[in-house]
């Protein structure tokens, strides 16, 4: 019998529509555990990134029976546009995983999961809110 753990790693890549500027975040996220950390992004002082809360029970994408049955694995790239209340506007798979059905499984699974995430809007300089963009690569990995 084959042993099958499977571990979902997001690394994700804020964005502020206000400015355009990069940063670098990886949370790990799996059906069972999760951890994050974020790293910092160039900004004007006082800015936040617009970010997305990614280790809330409830909205980790879950490993598709199906995708796991094929052994599908790889890296479904997800942009999430964010208004100035932190709701999702517009989420859209931006580079599916693979090419087969199963792949595309495992796309809907994430855009679906990290939809319902919780999601922060980007702060001005003066702690208002802005509309922004959050980048996510979902890394899907049967070990």
């Amino acid at each position: 019998m084959t042993r099958i753990t499977t571990l979902g790693a997001i690394a994700l890549v804020l964005l502020s529509q206000a400015l355009p500027a990069r940063a670098d975040a990886v949370a790990a996220s799996a059906p069972a555990t999760s951890a994050a950390s974020v790293g910092a992004q160039e900004l004007p002082p006082g800015w936040t990134p617009a970010s997305i809360v990614g280790n809330v029970p409830g909205c980790r994408p879950m490993y598709p029976p199906d995708a796991v049955k094929w052994m599908a694995q790889g890296i479904t790239r997800l942009s999430f546009d964010v208004d100035a209340t932190g709701h999702v506007k517009l989420a859209r798979i931006v580079e599916s995983a693979g090419n087969t059905r199963a792949h595309r499984a495992l796309d809907v699974a994430a855009l679906q999961a990290l939809s319902t995430c919780p999601f922060k809007p980007a702060l001005d300089d003066h702690g208002q809110p802005q509309p922004g963009t959050v980048a996510v690569s979902y890394t899907w990995k049967i070990e």
